[in-house]
């Protein structure tokens, strides 16, 4: 019986998993040999082949039976792959999925975008959510780090909007009338879209060629202007400087969302809304990679998760 990669532990196991990444490289004594990452809907395990022949067939998204070694090496779980053969098995049974209803939570989210009154944020987040409906239902929110599964960015967007509402309401009754709320929930749709262009995620999740050239905020930020662009015929009475502005803060929303340019923004938030779309996205990213942890396999230190190597700890692991 094959084991769930959720529940490997060190020893000797028989796996059924997808190989969802892998790399080539020469060791120091000539030979070649092979990292891999194989994945289940529990969990993913890295993996050696050694003395990796070119004749090896271990094609990403193939699914393979595998006869693992486990081991633990600097503080997380690594298998080495004494043999393999390959599975009949179709990928996508594979493939981790969201553990809620896709199609209610885009639902959900198409909601909060009509309850949008700013004319040109409600025309800009509607033609994105109508353009590019199912390839949001299917992409994930990331590789690794947070919501990495088929309906990831849904998820991702759908738990932003479960508390946005009230955080935007205290700072604006309490602080700055002037805060729009439209855009923050414009910020929160908008951020991420660009990913369903950046990964694949028919077999397995990795870079697509087209998102290494325009990773995802280029690729966003891009596309609100398109739209704002688009719309600016049925404006009416709003003048070209006004709308210059509200398009050109759409944009800047968008592109400053990872927060700092060592983290890929090529701006840095520069207004309120901004602000807090950037913080509203880091408690959902960095609660998701916890949960990932909590919820994974069990690292070397009893009771706590394998390392975070981003964060540079273990998590608590709740029985």
């Amino acid at each position: 019986m094959t084991q769930n990669l959720k529940d490997l532990k060190e020893g000797t196991f028989d796996v059924e998993a997808l190989l969802t990444e892998k790399r080539v490289a020469t060791a120091k004594n000539g030979k070649q040999y092979a990292d891999l990452v194989f994945s289940d809907k529990t969990g993913s395990i890295k993996c050696k082949r050694w003395d990796y022949k070119e004749y090896d067939n271990l094609t990403v998204g193939g699914v393979y039976k595998l006869d693992l070694d486990i081991t633990t090496y600097q503080g997380e779980l690594q298998g080495t792959v004494k043999q393999y053969l390959v599975s009949s098995r179709d990928s996508k049974d594979y493939v981790k999925g969201s553990r809620f209803e896709v199609p209610r939570m885009f639902e959900s989210i198409q909601v909060e975008a009509e309850f949008i009154s700013e004319p040109l944020t409600k025309k800009v987040t509607l033609a994105l959510l109508k353009k590019h409906e199912e390839l949001i239902k299917r992409a994930p929110a990331a590789m690794k780090q947070h919501n990495a599964w088929i309906g990831g960015l849904t998820e991702h967007i759908w738990s932003m909007l479960q508390y946005a509402t009230n955080l935007v309401n205290h700072y604006k009754e309490n602080y700055n009338k002037s805060l729009s709320k439209d855009k923050v929930i414009f910020g929160i749709i908008a951020h991420d879209l660009g990913k369903i262009i950046e990964y694949t995620y028919d077999n397995a999740i990795g870079y697509a060629p087209r998102g290494v050239l325009t990773p995802h905020i280029v690729a966003g930020a891009c596309w609100v202007y398109e739209e704002a662009n688009k719309a600016w015929p049925t404006m009416g009475l709003m003048a070209p400087d006004e709308f210059a502005r509200e398009r050109d803060h759409l944009v800047h929303i968008v592109a400053s969302h990872h927060g700092k340019g060592e983290w890929g923004s090529p701006v840095v938030p520069s207004t309120l809304e901004a602000v807090l779309v950037h913080q509203i996205d880091m408690i959902d990213s960095k609660f998701m990679h916890a949960m990932e942890l909590v919820e994974g396999k069990a690292g070397p230190t009893p009771g706590f998760s394998e390392k975070s190597w981003s964060e540079k700890t273990q998590y608590l692991q709740y029985n």
